[in-house]
């Protein structure tokens, strides 16, 4: 299958420096909407922490293949985790799985919208959303999407798995694939793969591979 991707709109949300463009400028539209359902506000501060300072004791398996934190951001209430096979880095990978927990009294559904308004501008061909029906969790849902990058550098195709377990907090778990951009791509290894990477996110238990527990005082606001 074969599809032209000059559909998207020439936008680009924020400024980041290359070559983590694509990936910050990802990151930074959910940040800028996690708030007031999208409304704009005061930026929280923004901490990382490197790889070396991770431990591989929080690696995962994914589609028979291990990944480990390189990388994490914390901003207000919302945890970012990226996990990459050996050998590849934050700069040069081709396939990324991605952990975040957003604290607070969310609805999943809210977190949702603000995830796909944030990166609206990237999107290259409708959103594919589906429910699952049988979770050990509380609410699950996938989205499948193609996104290009302002830069018109790659293609990502991502497909993210969202639930939660009814107290506020909305975990998601996303993986990341990346081609090479053109007027046109063949997306058949990617149709062929996209049902193995639905349930691959789908599986993954975010909440216990972060070592968290339940939502606490402080995720809800109360004392």
């Amino acid at each position: 299958m074969r599809v032209r991707l000059d559909n998207l709109l020439n936008h680009i949300i924020g400024t980041c420096p290359m070559p983590r463009i694509f990936q910050c400028l990802l990151v930074l539209a959910v940040f800028s909407l996690s708030a007031c359902g999208g409304a704009a506000g005061p930026t929280p501060k923004m901490t990382t922490v490197p790889g070396d300072e991770l431990t591989a004791e929080t690696c995962l398996q994914f589609t028979g293949e291990t990944y480990c934190p390189v990388w994490e951001t914390t901003q207000g209430n919302m945890r970012h985790v990226e996990y990459l096979k050996a050998g590849d880095t934050v700069e040069s990978w081709q396939e990324m799985v991605t952990v975040r927990r957003y604290g607070g009294d969310n609805e999943i559904k809210g977190v949702i919208d603000n995830y796909v308004a944030g990166v609206r501008p990237m999107i290259s061909l409708p959103p594919e959303f589906y429910t699952k029906k049988e979770t050990p969790h509380e609410e699950q849902f996938v989205l499948f999407l193609v996104l290009k990058a302002p830069d018109n550098s790659v293609v990502e195709v991502v497909t993210n798995s969202f639930y939660h377990e009814g107290n506020g907090v909305v975990w998601s778990v996303f993986h990341s694939y990346r081609m090479p951009y053109a007027q046109e791509i063949d997306f058949t290894d990617v149709m062929d793969q996209k049902g193995e990477w639905m349930d691959g996110v789908s599986g993954i238990d975010a909440k216990s591979l972060l070592g968290e527990g339940e939502n606490t005082e402080a995720d809800s606001g109360t004392e």
